[in-house]
């Protein structure tokens, strides 16, 4: 049980959900950083795309193990304490990760990397959720997801502008002695996440997998993290190879097509409140599908405006998403329900997609991958139908 009061005023709480968010921007900056790196790294290790791509799937599986068992940490420290050893933890990885030459040390080093990283997520949101009461979920939920599409605009122009000067190991080390800063300043002065987590207990999780919510919910966040971090991943690879840009040409659009990402999720989650999260998350789908086909099919400016406008689509979803999840779960199986659905989607739409990408680019195949997405995208409708519309009063 938290001892602490939620905010009734937005206004009041908006500083400390910013603080949050900010650790998130951390976090997940550090997990899309390498897509603008591939170029290079494929140069300086001789990767393929597909070996390039699988960085990104073992990440995946540290990430999601770690975050399945986050409940069994969690309860012995304060949530708050746990944002806190996630961060640092993945910057000391990162500092150290980038002084790696040998392939298996470096795939070692992005394995333990996902470990810290899976921690983050159900604290963070549960740090989130006691500062605010229920009726502002939405925008408090939009809040955080600024964080990332913040990341996926800055992060490209960092890694960049860093290698200008340095190589992409450079990138890691600075990153990581960012976040370890981080870290230590929000153990000092950060506010929220009182609360311990509570452990996974298996009557909780067959009482969770027995509702067609969670599925409908599970699959619809494969959806989204695929739609979003499939192409992203891609992309430099994509321009470079099969439209001649080179890699800062690639690195600086795929940074300008998410620059209207943050004012997107704010619309997320305003829209969240006022439509639902089921009509939200069915727009979410039906524009994605289109957009997303239309990356393999457009050529010069109309390539331009499907890089630019796809990434928009993607924002729309996970206010709605994880708003559904802290109003449709009881606050006990709230963690215990990202911890379930979250690992799931994050292996098949960070790790599964971005393999599959990079092994049919290594073939040429790229605009069939993009349009493969697009229709998984479509037929996610069909898991629109299972969703509950009442929240779930009790846990028993």
């Amino acid at each position: 049980m938290s001892t602490e009061m939620p905010s009734t005023s937005l206004r009041t709480a908006l500083p400390w959900l910013t603080v949050v968010a900010g650790m998130f921007f951390l976090n997940f900056g550090a997990r899309v950083i390498f897509p603008p790196l591939f170029p290079a790294i494929e140069a300086d290790m001789g990767f393929t795309h597909a070996q390039a791509a699988r960085m990104l799937l073992i990440f995946s599986v540290g990430y999601s193990v770690s975050l399945f068992f986050s409940g069994a940490v969690a309860c012995h420290m304060r949530h708050r304490t746990m944002i806190c050893v996630s961060t640092f933890g993945m910057g000391l990885v990162m500092l150290l990760t980038g002084l790696f030459r040998d392939e298996w040390l470096l795939f070692a080093g992005l394995l333990l990397f996902g470990v810290f990283g899976g921690w983050y997520l159900p604290s963070g949101l549960a740090t989130l959720t006691s500062l605010v009461t229920p009726r502002h979920y939405g925008r408090a939920m939009a809040i955080h997801e600024v964080a990332p599409n913040l990341s996926f605009i800055l992060t490209p122009l960092m890694a960049e502008a860093v290698m200008r000067v340095a190589d992409w190991r450079a990138v890691l080390q600075l990153f990581g002695g960012m976040m370890m800063l981080a870290a230590l300043l929000f153990l000092q002065w950060g506010r929220g996440g009182e609360m311990r987590g509570a452990p996974m207990r298996l009557a909780n999780a067959r009482r969770l997998i027995r509702r067609p919510t969670f599925w409908a919910l599970l699959g619809l966040f494969a959806v989204a993290v695929g739609a979003s971090m499939g192409p992203y991943a891609m992309l430099p690879l994509f321009l470079h190879e099969m439209h001649d840009y080179t890699r800062s040409q690639a690195n600086q659009l795929l940074a300008v097509s998410r620059l209207s990402g943050p004012v997107m999720v704010l619309f997320a989650g305003l829209a969240t409140d006022r439509l639902g999260a089921r009509r939200t998350i069915a727009l979410y789908l039906t524009v994605s599908a289109i957009s997303t086909a239309a990356l393999g099919y457009a050529h010069g400016h109309w390539l331009v405006a499907a890089v630019v406008v796809q990434p928009l689509c993607s924002v729309i979803f996970f206010p709605a998403g994880f708003a559904y999840i802290a109003r449709l779960f009881v606050e006990e199986d709230r963690g215990l329900a990202v911890s379930l659905i979250v690992p799931a989607a994050i292996i098949i739409g960070n790790g599964l997609v971005p393999l599959a990408l990079g092994w049919m680019g290594d073939r040429h195949w790229f605009h069939l991958g993009f349009y493969s997405i697009g229709a998984i995208a479509g037929c996610g409708l069909v898991l629109v139908r299972l969703l509950e519309e009442s929240p779930a009063t009790s846990s028993t």
